[in-house]
């Protein structure tokens, strides 16, 4: 695949920050979100508790938020593939359960000017979900995402995208058939892609500027492969 160049802005911005070291992106050298999931393990390991194990894939629409607009900005179509573990960690309270998810998601953004510019991020993602059943086939989720960059269509991306996130999720899981449920929902990115200077035209750095957030609206089944009869509602 031959990497798409930087447009414009994102060419005076690499330029920049060759210049100056004051300014780096987020990287995230260690997977220090990968805590919660060992929290998770450690609790199914000494709970004994009965865990559903499920794969899932889903279609989504991603794009960006941003406070200085981005000219001709607009979403563009993305997948997301991986598994799921879900279990009751609370004793008379089987309406509510955990999920740990790992997923590989691809976001990014378009933007138009002489032509179509795409911009795709594959995402090693990890999330930590909250689900209340509100009735027998349907609950409520909330949680949170941490995802790590990977890599991307961009040449320079490394030096110009920031590599990690951690976004908020909500969203409703409905159950359709036997083990098959459909599930929705939204994550929004709460770190910003891109740390820059503000120059003005006589080419002095005015501020530094945090900016351009991810957003994602997902729709997707979830197959439960696990054979444990659990006795939550899924």
């Amino acid at each position: 695949m031959n990497k798409q160049k930087p447009f414009p802005l994102l060419k005076k911005l690499f330029h920049y920050k060759m210049k100056i070291k004051k300014l780096k992106t987020v990287r995230c050298p260690i997977p220090i979100f990968l805590v919660t999931w060992l929290i998770g393990l450690v609790i199914l390991s000494f709970g004994k508790l009965h865990a559903q194990v499920a794969m899932m894939a889903g279609g989504h629409y991603s794009s960006i938020r941003d406070n200085i607009p981005i000219q001709g900005k607009s979403a563009i179509p993305g997948y997301n593939i991986g598994f799921s573990l879900q279990y009751s960690p609370f004793k008379g309270w089987e309406s509510l359960s955990l999920i740990h998810e790992l997923n590989f998601v691809k976001k990014g953004y378009r933007q138009r000017l002489d032509k179509n510019y795409f911009y795709r991020f594959n995402n090693l993602s990890l999330s930590v979900l909250g689900d209340y059943a509100i009735a027998k086939p349907i609950s409520l989720q909330g949680g949170i995402e941490f995802a790590k960059v990977t890599s991307s269509n961009i040449k320079y991306w490394k030096k110009t995208y920031n590599d990690f996130d951690i976004g908020l999720i909500v969203g409703i899981n409905m159950k359709i058939y036997k083990n098959l449920s459909l599930y929705s929902r939204l994550t929004y990115g709460l770190l910003p892609m891109l740390d820059y200077y503000d120059i003005d035209e006589m080419g002095n750095f005015k501020k530094e500027i945090h900016d351009v957030k991810n957003i994602t609206y997902t729709i997707g089944i979830k197959l439960n492969i696990s054979n444990e009869k659990n006795k939550t509602h899924r």
